[in-house]
């Protein structure tokens, strides 16, 4: 839930960019 992490996980890998997509 941290502006950091979610870039993190976002520039991290695809799959958590869809995830975060979910989320969103």
């Amino acid at each position: 839930m941290s502006l950091s992490l979610a870039f993190l996980l976002r520039e991290g890998s695809e799959a958590a960019l869809g995830q975060i997509r979910l989320v969103f």
